[in-house]
């Protein structure tokens, strides 16, 4: 019962450490070299960037789902159109 809880707190620390350490890396060389960026902001900007460059490098590397067999033909999902319906006029009220 401890066994998988610790190893999902383990993984979880350990890429707590991977996304952090960059951050904090990046936030202090952005304080150092712009200066009038405190080191709060500075740190938080670089923990953004290093999360959206490990998203964006995760979403290019292929996965096994998206490798297609020679054999298959590859799925693809069409959805309809639809068109917005439209409004009547008002009816302009005569006086």
């Amino acid at each position: 019962m401890v066994a998988p809880l610790l190893t999902v707190a383990l993984l979880f620390l350990i890429l707590l450490f991977l996304i952090l350490g960059p951050g904090i890396g990046i936030g202090f060389l952005l304080h150092w070299l712009l200066p009038t960026v405190e080191l709060g902001p500075a740190i938080l900007i670089g923990v953004v960037a290093v999360g959206f460059a490990l998203l964006f490098i995760g979403r290019l590397l292929p996965t096994e789902d998206s490798v297609v067999d020679e054999g298959e033909a590859p799925v693809v999902l069409l959805r309809p159109v639809l068109q917005p319906q439209r409004r009547s006029r008002r009816k302009k009220a005569s006086e």
